[in-house]
């Protein structure tokens, strides 16, 4: 408490809370960091339970859905039977999925629109050849390789007795 000894008002600084930079922190960093490392043990915890449950889950699902084969003391002539008929249900199955597939892209082409442009993305396309000004002939294109060219336009009359690589 201020004592004030004449009748003035005390000065703004001795009324005025200490400023942010000299606050106590709430928590220290030490307790801050093993809380946080204790959320993420535990959060470890709850992801390994969840995973063994659904592990267990699946289990249960394909066990009575699925029964278990019984290939013992079957022939080779019913184990190869066996294994075409195991075939032609996956080849099945693979026909069913893709159909779901088709229509599902089908679907999302429908969805964006025709003139949405992320529906297939397309390679670069090529760029566009600029030609020269006509007004200066020494901007001229060389030849390709196995084209005619006419060493005249390209080169100056000693320059052509000797060819560049691209022309015959």
């Amino acid at each position: 408490m201020l004592v004030q000894i004449s009748g003035s008002v005390p000065s703004a600084s001795a009324v005025s809370p200490p400023p942010s930079s000299q606050r106590k922190p709430k928590i220290t960093a030490s307790r801050k960091l093993l809380l946080k490392s204790l959320m993420l043990a535990k959060a470890k915890e709850c992801w390994e339970q969840e995973h063994e449950e659904r592990e267990a889950e699946k289990k249960r699902y394909l066990a009575e859905r699925i029964p278990a084969l019984q290939t013992r003391g079957l022939s080779l002539s019913a184990l190869q039977d066996l294994c075409r008929d195991l075939h032609a249900k996956v080849e099945l199955v693979d026909e069913e999925r893709y159909d779901i597939e088709a229509k599902c892209l089908h679907n999302t082409r429908e969805v964006r629109g025709p003139g949405s442009q992320d529906a297939e993305p397309q390679g670069p396309g090529t760029p566009a050849l600029i030609a020269p000004p006509a007004a200066s002939g020494h901007l001229a294109l060389p030849p390709t390789y196995g084209q005619p060219c006419d060493r005249s336009a390209f080169w100056s009359s000693a320059d052509a007795a000797a060819p560049p690589m691209g022309c015959p």
